[in-house]
């Protein structure tokens, strides 16, 4: 009798450790999931799903995110896949490589250090030898606002003199010299953004005369007559000579 009795108790308790262990089981799993580690502050960076050929407009299938371990993320690692589709891969792109802010293009140009190097589609990046604006290109900084102005000599009354011209207003900076650095005496490199026609006008500036920058407010959007001044004008007091033609404006 206590044979018989013993058996459906036996069969209790083994059901009831089957269930208990499989609770404990499935706790257990997934507190153990849910703690493993994606990277410090549970990093993840974006890959390329497969391969992306250059020229690519990068789509949803084209990338991935995964854990990132190491300390540390890489330099312009993207950490969602919006930042990467829609965007064209500039260089080849291997399957499971990083998908780097320095290896996509965008229409809007990005930041100076990405793939479009902070330049909009259309525009193009001219770098000027600055002279004489030593403390303006002091205070400059990446999407400042300029005035270009030109120094060369023209023939005057008596004989050559000097005219300064502005010849481009409200000119976006791009890049200017860092820690203070010097290509040759007094002339600084800053790099700006320009329409294809502009550059030409600031490529033949840079190559034939002095260029000089005026830094302007950030919320100065006013575009003045361009009016070429002369030494013989400045010394004697008369008006500058006006400009022909119509003025340009952005």
């Amino acid at each position: 009798m206590k044979k018989k009795n013993l058996v459906p108790l036996l069969g209790i308790a083994f059901i009831v450790a089957v269930v208990s262990t499989g609770i404990f089981y499935g706790l257990f799993v997934g507190k153990l999931n849910s703690a493993t580690p994606t990277g410090p502050g549970g990093s993840r960076v974006l890959i390329a799903a497969r391969p992306v050929a250059a020229g690519t407009v990068v789509g949803e299938m084209d990338v991935k995110l995964i854990p990132w371990v190491a300390p540390g993320l890489p330099a312009g690692a993207l950490s969602s896949p919006p930042e990467a589709i829609g965007k064209v891969a500039i260089e080849n792109i291997g399957a499971n490589e990083l998908v780097t802010a320095s290896r996509l293009g965008s229409a809007d140009g990005g930041e100076a250090d990405g793939g479009s190097l902070g330049i909009p589609d259309g525009m193009r990046a001219v770098s000027l030898q600055v002279q004489d604006s030593a403390g303006v290109v002091a205070l400059l900084r990446p999407g400042h606002k300029v005035d270009v102005q030109v120094v060369g000599t023209l023939p005057g009354e008596r004989g050559t003199e000097a005219h300064l011209r502005t010849v481009l207003e409200n000119v976006p900076v791009l890049t200017v010299p860092k820690d203070h650095q010097a290509v040759r005496a007094g002339t600084y490199i800053v790099t700006v953004l320009a329409s294809p026609e502009d550059s030409a006008l600031l490529g033949l500036a840079d190559s034939s005369a002095k260029v000089r920058l005026l830094l302007r407010n950030p919320i100065d959007q006013r575009v003045e007559p361009r009016s070429a001044v002369g030494m013989g004008s400045l010394i004697r007091g008369t008006k500058a000579q006006s400009e022909q033609g119509a003025v340009r404006r952005r």
